[in-house]
């Protein structure tokens, strides 16, 4: 019986002759966000905002998906960027799940009008509060 000629598979070489070294791996802030809501503590919950203010919070989330936290996290609070709040300055208990958090991350919305706080955790920003004024979770 013959032998069967196996086929070799030539990788492509670039054109230089030398393999280009790989990317760099990602960062958690070069990174889009994602949005996790199966944290919110139901009393703050988006269903809980005036319409107009609901909206706000996901148009809010669909900007800030469209970039790196990076580019988020350079604006400052008053121009669409965030701002930390330690957990001893909340207003309502954290959930059990993110104690070991020292502070929470909080995203404004609508303006002036809307916050949302929670904490990220690499690139997934778990939101634990919808807020709109006058405000509930923390103190302003």
């Amino acid at each position: 019986m013959a032998k069967k000629k196996r086929a070799s598979i030539r990788r492509p070489q670039p054109a230089s002759g030398k393999l280009q070294p790989p990317d760099p791996a990602p960062t958690p802030g070069s990174r889009r966000p994602e949005f996790c809501l199966r944290h919110v503590v139901k009393a703050f919950a988006p269903s809980k905002l005036e319409g107009r203010l609901a909206k706000g919070a996901f148009v809010r989330m669909e900007a800030l998906a469209a970039k790196s936290w990076d580019e988020s996290l350079a604006r400052g609070r008053e121009h669409g960027g965030t701002e930390w709040i330690p957990v001893n300055q909340l207003k309502k208990q954290i959930p059990a799940g993110f104690k070991h958090h020292g502070r929470v991350m909080v995203i404004r919305f609508a303006g002036k009008k809307g916050r949302m706080s929670g904490v990220r955790s690499d690139r997934v920003f778990h939101v634990l509060w919808f807020d709109a004024s006058p405000f509930k979770v923390y103190g302003h």
